[in-house]
């Protein structure tokens, strides 16, 4: 199975259009995030998905500090098959473990 990892803040809420396009190449799109108020239903209205084809995976407060690590750890246990996100230290903790990533910048 194909799974397509997302940040919340900065990347699929920052270009909905493009990742709801892609989010169909996979069958299910993981959103990892530090938000709390992420929901199911919040990402399947943004990104036009199937609440079915929807996990949202929160970082939990006492993993804060290290949210980047945290993220990548969410990667390898979900099995992501691409992580997108705006933050360099997330993209670069991936990096660091061979989890195909695309850092999500405005140029």
């Amino acid at each position: 199975m194909k799974h397509l990892g997302l940040d919340w803040d900065g990347t699929a809420t920052d270009f909905p259009k493009p990742f709801s396009i892609l989010a169909q190449l996979f069958d299910r799109t993981i959103i990892i995030t530090v938000n709390p108020t992420v929901t199911v239903e919040k990402v399947s209205e943004l990104l036009g998905l199937e609440q079915s084809k929807i996990e949202v995976v929160i970082c939990p407060t006492d993993h804060l500090q290290r949210y980047a690590d945290w993220k990548a750890d969410q990667c390898e246990l979900l099995a992501v098959t691409i992580m997108f996100d705006d933050d360099g230290s997330v993209v670069d903790s991936c990096r660091d473990r061979g989890i195909p990533v695309i850092g999500v910048a405005y140029g």
